[in-house]
């Protein structure tokens, strides 16, 4: 991409312009912009995941936040195919550390429709519903 950018900076740079060329340059930087958000996308997925693999909630804590803030910030321009997931992970963490504020504002955020009917999520609102009910018998289960 730094080649990219450097090759346009030279085009525009010049005292005769060449407009295709600049056309041209813009047009393959802006496609690698593109990828570049689903790179970022990826990388901040994986590194949640790997910091559940190595069973690191502080490095847990720190990937979901830059991951959510991700998504927040592209979430007009598409879908990502692990955001329910890593969102019920997220859930998950709150129960498990017992930041039920913090389950309750984030899950506020999350459409009814999604709630109820998206595994990823409904998964953890069943069990924070069976720990306030104190029905432990279906946590178990």
């Amino acid at each position: 991409m730094e080649a990219e950018h450097r090759r346009l900076m030279a085009e525009w740079n010049k005292q005769s312009k060449d407009l295709g060329a600049i056309g041209t340059a813009l047009k393959q930087l802006k496609d690698l912009m593109n990828n570049a958000d689903a790179l970022r996308g990826d990388v901040y997925e994986i590194e949640v995941l790997c910091a559940i693999l190595n069973s690191d909630l502080e490095a847990f804590h720190e990937a979901i936040s830059v991951l959510i803030s991700f998504y927040q910030s592209y979430s007009l321009n598409k879908e990502w195919p692990n955001k329910w997931l890593m969102i019920g992970l997220n859930l998950m963490y709150l129960l498990a550390t017992k930041q039920h504020a913090q389950f309750h504002m984030f899950l506020e955020q999350i459409d009814q429709d999604v709630q109820q009917n998206n595994p990823y999520i409904w998964t953890p609102v069943k069990l924070e519903q069976s720990l306030m009910e104190g029905a432990y018998n279906k946590v178990i289960s």
